[in-house]
């Protein structure tokens, strides 16, 4: 009995199969796990330090300073309420009466009193009273009042301004209030500093 090509189609059938199941070059990829790319994490982003005006991420001694001197305090009027005060924002109208009040004693002297109302001395008190109340504040003031000045002729009725921190009047006196009034507002409102009109 010939068995030849009984066991030539066995081999033949058994190749067919292996050949299906084998693993060849081309499907390597199909059989290998995915493996999903890794997402680069995001940089942290840097904690902001408040008055950390240059960005180095640590406070100097003059950010510092300023951070101290704009953060809010307590402003205590005469009757001993204490009243919230944020240099950064107007003053509170009842902490802007008290400074007319407190300022009024010092004016009163530079308008009523035509012989000596400008001398030096009653200037320098005021001026003194003024940046005292800056200082609590942490705000800067310049304030507006009447005085008399002599052309010569006689006593004239003058308005005239101080600020706190400057040695020299921020604006010339003038015998027309509203019109320095108006010049006070605009340099005032560019510097941060409070207007307060004593009259």
């Amino acid at each position: 009995m010939n068995t030849k090509p009984t066991h030539y189609a066995a081999a033949l059938l058994l190749a067919v199969t292996l050949s299906g199941c084998s693993v060849g070059g081309g499907s390597t990829s199909a059989l290998a796990p995915v493996v999903a790319e890794a997402t680069p994490s995001a940089a942290p982003t840097p904690t902001e330090i408040p008055g950390d005006t240059n960005g180095d991420g640590k406070l100097s001694e003059r950010e510092k300073e300023i951070l101290a001197k704009n953060a809010p305090r307590d402003f205590t009027l005469t009757d001993g309420t204490v009243v919230s005060v944020d240099p950064q924002a107007p003053l509170p109208a009842e902490v802007v009466d008290e400074l007319f009040a407190q300022l009024l004693p010092f004016a009163d002297k530079l308008r009523t009193s035509p012989a000596d109302g400008r001398s030096p001395g009653n200037i320098a008190d005021m001026r003194d009273q003024v940046d005292a109340l800056s200082d609590s504040l942490g705000k800067g003031l310049v304030v507006i009042f009447k005085t008399q000045s002599n052309d010569g002729s006689g006593n004239i009725a003058l308005w005239a301004c101080m600020a706190s921190g400057i040695r020299i009047s921020p604006v010339q006196a003038l015998a027309d209030g509203d019109v320095l009034n108006a010049e006070v507002q605009t340099w005032a409102e560019t510097r941060g500093y409070e207007v307060i009109r004593v009259h």
